[in-house]
Parts: C-alpha cells; sequence; structure tokens
C-alpha cells in the first residue's frame, strides 16, 4: 500500500474486473441485440424439428417478438431475433441458426452443439 491507499484499490478494482470475466465466460457473455422482423419470419420458422444426434423433438412456436422453445427436456425458453435467420437466448452464449433448407444450427460458444431439421409445420 501507498500512503493513500491507492495500491490496494486497484488490486481491488483489477479483482473484481477479473471476477467479472470469469463469470461472462461461465454465464456466456452476451453482446446481441434483438431487432423487429416480420410475423412471417417468426411463422416461417415455427414448427416440430427432429434433433440429429440426440432424435429427439423440439418445437419452436410463435410468441410475441420472439420464437419459444420447448421440448426435448429443454426448459421452455425465449428465442430472441437479431436477424431474419438468427435468434439469440439471453444470459447465454447460445444462438439458433436457420438455413433455407429447413434446418437450424444450436451454436454455443462459437460451435454448432447440434443441427435440427424441420418436419412439420
Amino acid at each position: 500500500l501507498d500512503q493513500n491507499g491507492n495500491k490496494r484499490q486497484l488490486h481491488i478494482k483489477e479483482s473484481i474486473d477479473v471476477g467479472q470475466n470469469i463469470l461472462d465466460d461461465i454465464k456466456g457473455a452476451n453482446n446481441h441485440k434483438a431487432i423487429a422482423v416480420s410475423n412471417a419470419v417468426f411463422e416461417k420458422y415455427a414448427g416440430d424439428y427432429l434433433v440429429d444426434i440426440h432424435n429427439i423433438n423440439i418445437t419452436l412456436a410463435k410468441g410475441d417478438s420472439v420464437l419459444i422453445l420447448s421440448g426435448g427436456g429443454m426448459p421452455t425458453t425465449n428465442l430472441y431475433p437479431e436477424a431474419e435467420n438468427k435468434f439469440f437466448i439471453k444470459d447465454a452464449n447460445v444462438q439458433i441458426e436457420f438455413n433455407n433448407a429447413g434446418v437450424l444450427s444450436l451454436i454455443e460458444e462459437g460451435k454448432i452443439a447440434w443441427t435440427a431439421k424441420k418436419v412439420k409445420k
């Protein structure tokens, strides 16, 4: 410590910053911004999907400016649009991206965790 106590305050601030970075890594820093998309976008992606590696069904339903993901033993959660074919989960580092062939990819930590093909509208 110096006579003004600055060194100690600096270490506390650095510790808080490091702690916040660790929490962001665990929680997944969420730098996504929800945008407005047309109802047609939500309707296009709503339906039942078969998850490839788990062989389970999930459902996407149109909500109030969100898609609602449910089924497959996962907790029901809202997907917020960040582009017409990309959605994200708040407070998690998880995104859903749709391609033109009716397939969605779930992306965790920047890597595709699994894909699912639309089986029913």
